[in-house]
């Protein structure tokens, strides 16, 4: 199907635009599968799209379908290897939207991916010299000047 053709049945200017930057065939160089995920991954929306597509093509019954269409190039490196990329390119919670509705599997793999890139050092976690304290400061400078006292003190 054309450009032309998607826009004579009403399809946005915009929803073509992310079709052709899904579509392989027409990247810069359509036998390099990550150099066109690339490509995808610098269009925030293109990126969500092909994430809905890797995460279907991830399905345990695409992955046998495509492993019997191309036995000489198995599907699963090739997705699991583009999602990093793509995941890279928008926000967690819409990566997490896809995957729940798509390919709820690869839920755990993305939050094992989210744990090995965090780099918090949760044993020595500091809030500051202030403490937590420091975001509900008291109001009892004024108080005990006045002579008022707090529930407590009575």
């Amino acid at each position: 199907m054309t450009r032309q053709a998607l826009l004579d049945m009403g399809v946005s200017e915009r929803a073509v635009e992310i079709i052709e930057r899904v579509t392989n065939r027409l990247h810069s160089n359509p036998d390099d599968y990550q150099a066109g995920i690339r490509e995808i991954a610098e269009d925030h929306d293109a990126a969500l799209v092909k994430i809905a597509d890797n995460a279907h093509n991830s399905l345990p019954e695409r992955v046998q379908a495509l492993a019997e269409k191309w036995p000489d190039r198995p599907p699963v490196t090739k997705y699991r290897d583009a999602r990093p990329v793509l995941y890279a390119a928008v926000e967690v919670e819409e990566i997490r939207k896809i995957l729940a509705r798509v390919n709820p599997w690869l839920l755990e793999e993305l939050d094992d991916r989210l744990d090995e890139e965090d780099t918090t050092d949760y044993e020595n976690l500091s809030y500051g010299d202030a403490g937590p304290e420091a975001a509900r400061e008291p109001d009892t400078a004024g108080s005990e000047a006045s002579g008022a006292t707090s529930p407590g003190d009575r």
